[in-house]
């Protein structure tokens, strides 16, 4: 386990996996791929072409627009993941991966890999070896396609309890947007968020309340919503 730099500070770890784990998963990332092609959503981004973080951004920002030209309110609430890779439970992946019928062996022998001993490379240094009974290890071709089988399933919940509220997933970080014509239509929102935290809670995955909040399009907006967003926790 390596440590990179983060742009604004700090470090991520990253797995560097050895050397045939590395070529046994690019031989199976075809699968994967298989998956994820027989099984598209509109609500997660990331992965496939088109699919980027700056394209995500600008549909988001073009909804915007689109809202204040029709005169519409408009809520945007984003939910930050601690240490999402970090934090996956093995039973949950393998329950999440039975569900959406991901392929079952692929999962366990990706699980298996992840729980080889480890150990972290800092300042020309070793560290001793560890198993860590949890986690997925980012570095891993496969470790955003695990992420998105174990958390889409808690996506869909919260779409289908609010359709008028839509969920997007980049990796570990959840947009959920609202616009309509009348504030009152917010409740949506705190329904959609209240299923999805809830999901969350159930995969053993821990909300960041630095990177949890919410952006109203006006004052009326951001006061029809703040008791919805402090009984939430949302700054």
């Amino acid at each position: 386990m390596v440590r990179l730099a983060k742009p604004d500070g700090g470090t991520r770890l990253i797995g560097l996996m050895p050397t045939l784990l590395r070529i046994w998963s690019r031989a199976r990332r075809p699968v994967t791929k298989a998956w994820e092609s027989s099984n598209p959503s509109s609500l997660v981004w990331g992965l496939g072409p088109g699919r980027s973080s700056s394209d995500s951004a600008y549909e988001l920002n073009l909804a915007k627009e689109q809202a204040s030209l029709k005169g519409w309110e408009s809520l945007q609430a984003a939910l930050g993941l601690w240490k999402a890779y970090e934090m996956v439970d093995p039973k949950a992946q393998m329950r999440e991966a039975r569900a959406l019928r991901f392929p079952l062996r692929l999962t366990w022998m990706l699980l298996s890999t992840y729980r080889l001993p480890r150990c972290l490379k800092a300042f020309g240094s070793l560290s001793r070896s560890l198993v860590a009974w949890q986690g997925n290890i980012a570095g891993c071709g496969h470790a955003n396609s695990l992420l998105l089988v174990l958390t889409l399933k808690a996506l869909q919940r919260g779409y289908e309890m609010a359709p008028t509220v839509t969920p997007r997933a980049l990796v570990d970080d959840v947009t959920l947007d609202w616009q309509g014509p009348d504030v009152s239509g917010c409740k949506g929102m705190k329904v959609a968020l209240e299923s999805i935290t809830s999901s969350f809670q159930d995969l053993k995955l821990v909300m960041q309340p630095a990177k949890c909040g919410y952006l109203a399009s006006s004052r009326k907006m951001a006061l029809a919503f703040r008791p919805y967003g402090q009984k939430l926790k949302l700054a």
